[in-house]
């Protein structure tokens, strides 16, 4: 897969000010590399290193800390020692630091983040100068993207919910299964639920019968919806890294949900075992993205 039109550097404490930064490089249709959370289990050189590697240009935004940088600093030198570093940004009154002075910095001190501003337009004409105009359908793209993105986050809360309201519900009986039976199983839910399931009584097999309801009705349908939005829109990986983790959960969770859940009329719930449990990264990095992308 092709790296990013545009690698953009910036400093930790800049986030907030760069926001409409890449808000506007993406509606005009280029795609931004620029989010520097790294999934678990990758390394920065498995993340950024390989996006610095297959990135068409670089964008550095120059501001009092990031010509303090030493993170900025070194990416700038491999952009330019790549021959990939375009026209740099100013976001606050500051010298480039030694050895980037020669190149002419676009001057966005102050900028209210209106694409129409002077300053952003020549600021987008050096990058066309160095790769070309952004492709006719790329504010199409990232609108699709935005579409997309909001379905799977309405699901995710969705689920989120759904599953909170169910692990109440597993805990009271558990509880009361445990002091009825006077047993002290310490196991997950979905095992002790399983295991005593013979052993409960009326109320609390109607209980039971409301968490199974919860799996089946909501879960499950909510799951698959997920993953079809990941299957049909595999560029959200490049988005949010962490939706890979995700797809391989939904998967995973949908195939023992169909072969195991649904032929076993004692099982409440269903969960997945630990290394490939549901990514807690993901959620936070879906909010993001959709409020970085809002118009």
């Amino acid at each position: 897969m092709p790296g990013k039109d545009i690698f953009l550097s910036y400093a930790s404490e800049d986030r907030s000010r760069i926001l409409p930064l890449v808000r506007a490089l993406e509606g005009a249709g280029w795609t931004v590399f620029w989010d520097r959370t790294i999934p678990a289990g990758k390394t920065w050189r498995q993340v950024v290193g390989k996006e610095l590697e297959e990135c068409r240009s670089m964008v550095v935004a120059w501001s009092r800390a990031s010509v303090e940088s030493d993170w900025v600093l070194e990416e700038a030198d491999k952009g330019k020692r790549r021959g990939i570093l375009v026209v740099p940004v100013r976001i606050d009154e500051v010298e480039p630091p030694l050895g980037f002075g020669a190149i002419q910095a676009a001057d966005l001190v102050g900028w209210d983040g209106t694409a129409s501003a002077s300053g952003f337009r020549g600021f987008l004409n050096g990058i066309s100068t160095l790769i070309g105009k952004p492709p006719s359908d790329g504010a199409q793209r990232v609108t699709a993207l935005a579409v997309a993105m909001g379905r799977l986050w309405r699901e995710m809360q969705l689920t989120d919910s759904a599953f909170h309201s169910q692990n109440l519900q597993c805990g009271r009986l558990v509880e009361t299964m445990k002091k009825r039976l006077g047993v002290t199983d310490h196991s997950e839910f979905e095992a002790f639920l399983f295991r005593y399931h013979e052993k409960m009584i009326r109320d609390e097999l109607f209980v039971f019968q409301q968490i199974r309801a919860v799996t089946e009705g909501t879960l499950a349908p909510a799951n698959q919806r997920m993953l079809d939005l990941l299957r049909d829109h595999p560029e959200l990986d490049n988005e949010v890294p962490s939706l890979a983790k995700l797809r391989q959960h939904l998967q995973l969770w949908l195939t023992k949900y169909e072969n195991v859940f649904r032929k076993t009329p004692g099982m409440a719930v269903c969960y997945i075992e630990d290394d490939v449990r549901w990514p807690e990264e993901a959620g936070p990095a879906v909010r993001e993205w959709i409020e970085t992308h809002k118009p």
